[in-house]
């Protein structure tokens, strides 16, 4: 009877050797390219204009003793003519001259129809203690950026996986009035 040779006593080419895994070589990186590619073959959402984003203005909202809420207005239009555009989240940050930045984030739970718009208003809160006793108004500067996919599980699988966070950034400034609840943003400018 013929003994087959034990992996010790062979030469070292024939051993048989793990290879080392490779790095960077993830499940999710495989799905999310395997998601691409049926999203190229596809024609898939890679072709949709993104959202606009105007903003608006600001204006004051409540006064209490302890701070001063304003709502910076946000329009988004979706320029597509034939697909809808999920909205998701804004996050934002909002510069007031002097004060600490406030940072926003909301979600915006609304789907914009083919040509359609929406408008958002953004919460901004300021500590009263933060502002100047005798201030009428305060200039103010906001960036930050939306995040929106088109809708299909397509889209969402590209989403969930990283391959695809469809953003856009928004920016817009101008001056709110303090002294009354209601009012308008002085000379609000997109930038």
């Amino acid at each position: 009877m013929h003994r087959l040779p034990e992996r010790r006593d062979l030469p070292q080419p024939y051993r048989l050797h793990r290879r080392p895994a490779r790095a960077g070589g993830s499940p999710r990186g495989l799905l999310g390219l395997v998601c691409l590619a049926v999203a190229l073959a596809a024609g898939g959402c890679g072709f949709l204009q993104p959202p606009t984003v105007t903003i608006a203005g600001a204006r004051v909202v409540d006064r209490s003793e302890e701070a001063v809420r304003f709502d910076v207005t946000a329009r988004l239009r979706n320029p597509n003519r034939e697909e809808s555009l999920e909205l998701r989240t804004i996050r934002y940050r909002v510069a007031m001259e002097g004060l600490t930045p406030y940072p926003g984030q909301r979600a915006a739970q609304a789907t914009l129809a083919p040509g359609g718009e929406v408008v958002l208003e953004l919460p901004v809160v300021v500590p009263v203690a933060d502002l100047d006793p005798g201030a009428a108004s305060i200039a103010w500067r906001l960036e930050g950026s939306l995040l929106y996919i088109a809708p299909g599980a397509l889209a969402e699988t590209l989403l969930d996986t990283g391959v695809r966070r469809p953003r856009i950034g928004l920016k817009g400034s101008g001056t709110v009035r303090l002294d009354a609840a209601g009012s308008s943003a002085a000379a609000p400018r997109p930038d």
